[in-house]
């Protein structure tokens, strides 16, 4: 399995619409990231995993409805996100298979020391535009293979209604 980690609020604190969505709504902001890299999932099959600070005494995991490929983790408060990054990453059996994304450069540093790559923002935005548009390409590809097999079977010759 491939993972996405995501220091989540140091991404959106690095984008200028999420920051400032982030300072009326930390709820939606972290849903409007979550849509933004979406595509990611969808196309290239990366479980995506947005790891938070909290103020819990424990971690927390919580799964969007309907998928188990798109993660919220709460760091416990007595460790930072990039604390729960970097104890995920010592847990994955092939690191490799791993990308964490964040503007830290500690935290992509730490990254490439376990094996795992590293991302900036801006290169995972770019990455995410590129799937939506392969994945909108798809669907009109599918859709035009779908109009031109359509036939209407049923006879409505002589038929009134």
């Amino acid at each position: 399995m491939r993972y996405l980690f995501i220091d989540a609020h140091n991404v959106i604190f690095s984008c200028p619409d999420l920051k400032a969505l982030l300072l009326c709504n930390q709820d939606a902001a972290r849903e409007a990231l979550a849509e933004r890299v979406l595509p990611i999932h969808d196309a290239e099959r990366f479980r995506v995993v947005l790891v938070l600070d909290s103020r819990q005494s424990a971690a927390a995991v919580m799964r969007t409805q309907g998928s188990s490929n798109l993660e919220y983790v709460y760091a416990p408060a007595d460790l930072s996100a990039d604390g729960a990054i970097e104890k995920m990453l010592a847990r994955l059996q092939q690191p490799e298979q791993a990308i964490v994304v964040s503007h830290d450069r500690w935290v992509r540093e730490s990254t490439l020391v376990q094996g795992a790559q590293a991302m900036r923002p801006a290169e995972l935005f770019d990455w995410a535009d590129r799937c939506q548009q392969r994945l909108q390409q798809s669907a009109h590809r599918e859709r035009k293979s779908n109009d031109s097999k359509f036939k209407n079977g049923l006879n409505f010759d002589g038929w009134q209604g």
